[in-house]
């Protein structure tokens, strides 16, 4: 399991990056990148990091361009079905400890790679 984990939260970070997209396309917008802003890679992860903060925890209806509980709802159903199937070989040799430990990883790899795309956004970034 160990060496494929790198490899899921990969898949987990572009499935919730492609549910912004979704969310985008759904309201009509486009992504412009103004190639006169000078955003850095390390620019990037700090304001997906909050976005991420505020998502997990405090404030994610001002991320969201759709409906909150059907964005929510997409995000628990991609969060869930990646459980799933990361788990669905290993769950018996798993303590419940262990499991939650490793649906809190997917969830934090779906939940940032949305946010990755809402920082995107936000700072015109085109990295």
């Amino acid at each position: 399991i160990h060496a494929d984990v790198a490899t899921w939260a990969g898949a987990e970070l572009v499935a919730g990056y492609c549910l912004r997209r979704v969310e985008e396309d759904d309201a009509g917008l486009q992504h412009r990148p103004n190639p006169e802003h000078d955003v850095t890679l390390e620019q990037l992860d700090v304001a997906a990091r909050e976005v991420a903060t505020a998502l997990r925890i405090c404030d994610p209806e001002s991320h969201l361009l759709g409906e909150p509980g059907d964005i929510l709802a997409g995000l628990n159903s991609i969060i869930a079905a990646e459980i799933d199937a990361r788990l669905h070989n290993f769950r018996e040799d798993m303590d419940a400890a262990a499991c939650d430990e490793f649906a809190d990883y997917v969830t934090a790899w779906v939940v940032t790679g949305y946010a990755v795309r809402v920082a995107e956004r936000d700072l015109e970034a085109l990295v």
